[in-house]
């Protein structure tokens, strides 16, 4: 009998620290705990979406040929650009819209 009281105790242990031992670690740890995980997402959705709409106004910048990415406000810009300056343009545009935290551009130069 008190062997079996002791195994039990020690099973209660084991699963009481189990997801602890276990957790991967991850960007999820960016998550407050009391933030809402599908508000985040939104937001990052609206972000990309904002900045494609922005980017579609601007003279010169042929919107369509770039793929817009967000993740938790970071920002990665794919695609195809006139040059390097048309790549800072867009950049620098980027950086300064709101929810935006950093912004990466992973853009080809078009050949002629």
């Amino acid at each position: 009998m008190k062997k079996k009281i002791k195994t039990l105790i020690i099973l209660m242990f084991v699963m009481l620290l189990s997801p602890k031992i276990f957790a991967e670690t991850s960007w999820f740890n960016d998550f407050d705990s009391n933030d809402n995980t599908q508000e985040k997402i939104m937001s990052d959705v609206e972000i990309s979406l904002k900045i494609k709409e922005m980017l579609s106004h601007v003279q010169g910048i042929n919107s369509n040929s770039l793929s817009i990415k967000t993740e938790f406000g970071h920002v990665t810009i794919l695609g195809f650009v006139k040059n390097k300056e048309q790549e800072n343009e867009i950049a620098n545009l980027v950086k300064n819209m709101e929810g935006v935290k950093d912004v990466d551009t992973m853009v080809n130069i078009k050949q002629k």
